[in-house]
Parts: C-alpha cells; structure tokens; sequence
C-alpha cells in the first residue's frame, strides 16, 4: 500500500508548504524513475490537499494530473492497471480544473 511508505504522517505539518513539498518530492521520484515513491509522495499530497481545501481546488487537479502521469509511465510495469484506469485520472484532474477556473471566472465577474 502507499500509505505504508515510510512517508511521515501528514497531520504533524503545515499544509500548504507541506504539499508543495510531497509534491516536489513526487515530481523528483519520477524524474529518476522510481514510480512507486512517486506516486506514494503524490498520494500524501492529494490526501493533504483533500483534508485541507476539498474536492474541488486546483491543488487536487493537479496532484491528479501528476499520478496520471506516473501511471502512464509505468504501464509497462503495472499490469493492474489499465489505459482506461489513467485516462479516468486524468478526466477527473480536468473535471476539477474546469470546475474550479469557471468557479473564478463567475466570482471575478461578480466583483468587476
């Protein structure tokens, strides 16, 4: 399981900074490869971000966008996972990123 990682529990930090950097070291785990400890810093991120800002903010959309990513590079390697599995990821990161720019646009309209 990745939640059994090794990855420091997410409730003993600062949110936003503490995101930033599981998201970081997400992105630096797949640059070198190593897809499992990617997508265990991408998973303590979207959980993170969940807890703190909900379903519909970027920050989901994002770390969403970067497991999809993941998974698709280790397809190869993956067997359980399938082409459909991905492309439902990376739908639901752009559901989300939809939901959330036409959220700004409509309040950015509202105070013009």
């Amino acid at each position: 399981s990745l939640h059994n990682s090794g990855v420091p529990p997410i409730h003993s930090f600062d949110a936003p900074e503490t995101i930033a950097l599981f998201h970081n070291l997400g992105h630096s785990y797949f640059r070198c490869h190593r897809f499992d400890e990617a997508l265990a810093f991408y998973d303590k991120a979207l959980d993170l971000s969940l807890q703190s800002y909900g379903y519909y903010h970027i920050s989901v959309s994002m770390t969403l966008n970067c497991i999809g990513v993941v998974r698709l590079h280790s397809l190869d390697s993956d067997g359980h996972k399938s082409t459909e599995d991905i492309l439902g990821v990376f739908m639901e990161a752009l559901a989300i990123n939809e939901a959330v720019s036409t959220k700004c646009r409509c309040q950015h309209h509202q105070y013009q």
